[in-house]
């Protein structure tokens, strides 16, 4: 009958927003914490800060372990160009001139690079002093280039006294971990809190304004003073070879 069928229809639609509700409930409340982290993490990007490890010394503060930090420079071509056309202005002559100035580096090598490119990491110097790292983030700074031009530390182990108590001093992997000796023993005080820079990206990947970002600086390691003395340690270890 009429009325048979306009009661199964609607128990039938009844049932199809049953169904709906259930699932935006689903998505909403019970995979809400899910889906914002999916969410949050196609539109932010992290970049480390690597932390620096701290000094091993001998008992009378001769340094017997340190960190040697160089810095790469790299550029974002794409976004360069694309904050030339929004804002008129010519980045891509001013990074270069302002680069090649303070690198050494061959101004229209730079240009070429820019244009020719269409990425987000174009390296223009692998390793670079900490004279040179200063003066070109100053230079990102007077021309509000924080977008364009990044730096990044590249760090490696140094031991000043060569292989002396090299067996009890250990040493270091390429991600700044102690691998062998007090290295090792002591890893978790020397190596530090790494930090991060994260920014916020739209569908076309460029960094949106900066209340989108978040700065956490780096945290150095603990330095260490061992019970080694070099003079005494030189003489055992120079009489060990004569054995």
């Amino acid at each position: 009958t009429f009325f048979k069928r306009v009661t199964i229809t609607g128990i039938a639609f009844l049932l199809f927003l049953v169904f709906l509700f259930y699932n935006l409930a689903k998505l909403q409340i019970l995979g809400y914490d899910y889906y914002k982290d999916k969410v949050y993490d196609q539109i932010t990007t992290t970049t480390p800060l690597r932390a620096e490890r701290g000094n091993i010394y001998d008992t009378n503060m001769n340094l017997l372990a340190t960190t040697n930090t160089k810095w790469r420079i790299f550029i974002s071509s794409k976004d360069i160009k694309t904050a030339e056309k929004e804002t008129k202005k010519e980045y891509k002559k001013l990074i270069s001139k302002g680069l090649a100035d303070i690198l050494g580096l061959s101004e229209s090598s730079l240009l070429n690079k820019i244009e020719n490119t269409n990425v987000r990491d174009v390296t223009i110097k692998k390793s670079v002093s900490e004279e040179e790292y200063n003066k070109v983030l100053k230079f990102i700074k007077e021309n509000k280039l924080e977008r364009l031009v990044f730096t990044e530390a590249q760090s490696s182990r140094y031991y000043p006294e060569g292989t002396l108590a090299a067996h009890v001093l250990g040493f270091t992997g390429s991600d700044n971990q102690g691998l062998y000796g007090i290295e090792y023993y002591y890893d978790k005080e020397l190596r530090g809190k790494d930090g991060y820079y994260l920014y916020a990206k739209d569908a076309n990947g460029n960094a949106l304004d900066t209340e989108y970002s978040t700065y956490i600086p780096a945290e150095s390691g603990y330095s260490l003073v061992s019970t080694i003395d070099k003079y005494v340690q030189e003489q055992l270890e120079s009489q060990l070879e004569t054995i």
